[in-house]
């Protein structure tokens, strides 16, 4: 026998239900051997007790034995960037989200749909995520012989209070720091699937025909197009009893970044959690901070932190400044204005801190490129609107 523990799990019920009509027994002084038995201490059954939260073994923790004696994850509730396509401007592509069962596995509706609730629960725990694709991603003899990540391995866990830079399995559950904390619930609160979605549902992403001014190697762009990367979460069952393993794919409808590939057409990853790169869509390499960086991302090149090297306006020049109105759409060019006014990149970067800081920015802009309530004041608005594009990803 054993104390019964009333510990709540994540998706217990604090509402009067009778208690589901189960009732503990407490042990009374003189009833029975009280050295097995203390006084009001009650009992129950030791094989359906539940384990303190604090105590439970996450699920993608759970591990097994293989044929050769090696012990190997179980489990994975694992993220990764997928590509999906590849685009030049102006096209578009079907993408597809929800939680779906993968290739080569056998799964009913109903079975889906619970491992879409049961996996939620889960995932708000424990996950992992990985800069470079590092699990398998359909149902194979590899995965039911040595685990999903095919070595025993994993890519770095998290759990709900903070994603981990670093590889291991002793990081979930661990302790980290607030700007981890931040970044592991913005995480998990981005890319969370939709439970009642469990077959494939689509819409159109297109890439538009104009690049939007400021844009990191809009030149390459240009000519050589975009990638198309998705985020996906992949979830595996490991075989117990007489199931065997079962793999699902989860996507959220609106983790998307589009990533220029090399000269050579050689692809580049996406460098950071998903809603943690600057700004939507076109900034896939810079992170806002470090934490936000994926698992080993640090050590790969074209990764950094900050803001992209194309938004550093206090070190452009009065051509840059030129360039960067050229690509606005301005009703006529600003050149001798630029020229006479010494608009240059340290002026452009004043007029952000006025944006930042005053009500009135509007005339400021209208002021510091000549133009009047009667002239064309749609320039102002525009030169308004790209202005905002550099201050978001400052």
């Amino acid at each position: 026998m054993c104390r019964f523990d009333r510990a709540v799990i994540p998706t217990s019920n604090s509402g009067d239900h009778h208690g589901g009509r189960l009732c503990t027994t407490e042990m009374e002084q003189g009833s029975t051997d009280e050295e097995k038995y203390p006084h009001n201490v009650e009992v129950g059954c030791v094989v359906c007790v539940a384990d303190v939260e604090s105590q439970e073994l996450p699920f993608v923790k759970e591990t097994f034995v293989g044929q050769a004696g090696g012990t190997y994850l179980k489990n994975a509730i694992h993220g990764e960037w997928v590509k999906i396509a590849s685009l030049t401007t102006g096209q578009d592509v079907t993408v597809s989200y929800g939680y779906t069962a993968s290739s080569g596995t056998s799964a009913s509706e109903g079975e889906t749909q619970a491992s879409a609730r049961s996996r939620a629960v889960d995932f708000s725990s424990c996950a992992s995520a990985s800069f470079t694709a590092s699990i398998s991603t359909t149902v194979s003899a590899q995965v039911s012989a040595s685990g999903p990540f095919g070595n025993g391995g994993s890519a770095g866990f998290s759990n709900t209070v903070g994603f981990s830079s670093s590889v291991g399995l002793s990081t979930c559950g661990g302790n980290t720091d607030t700007e981890s904390t931040s970044v592991a619930r913005a995480v998990e609160h981005g890319t969370s699937w939709d439970q009642s979605i469990t077959e494939t549902s689509s819409f159109l992403l297109s890439m538009p025909s104009q690049i939007p001014a400021g844009v990191a190697e809009a030149d390459a762009i240009s000519s050589l197009g975009v990638d198309v990367w998705q985020w996906q979460w992949t979830i595996v069952e490991g075989a117990h009893d007489v199931v065997s393993t079962k793999m699902y794919h989860a996507k959220a409808r609106s983790r998307f970044v589009f990533a220029p590939p090399l000269s050579g057409g050689e692809e580049r990853r996406p460098c950071c959690y998903p809603g943690q790169e600057y700004g939507v869509l076109w900034y896939p390499f810079s992170c806002k901070t470090s934490a936000g960086l994926l698992p080993g991302a640090q050590n790969a090149a074209h990764c950094g932190v900050g803001t992209p090297a194309e938004y550093a306006a206090a070190d452009w020049s009065e051509q840059e400044v030129v360039e960067w109105l050229d690509g606005l759409g301005l009703s006529q060019a600003y050149n001798s204005v630029v020229a006479a006014k010494k608009l240059d990149g340290a002026a452009i970067d004043s007029l952000l801190r006025i944006i930042d800081e005053s009500p009135s920015s509007y005339s400021s802009v209208m002021n510091a490129f000549g133009i009047t309530p009667e002239g064309p004041t749609g320039d102002a608005l525009k030169i308004m609107r790209g202005l905002i594009v550099l201050r978001s990803s400052r």
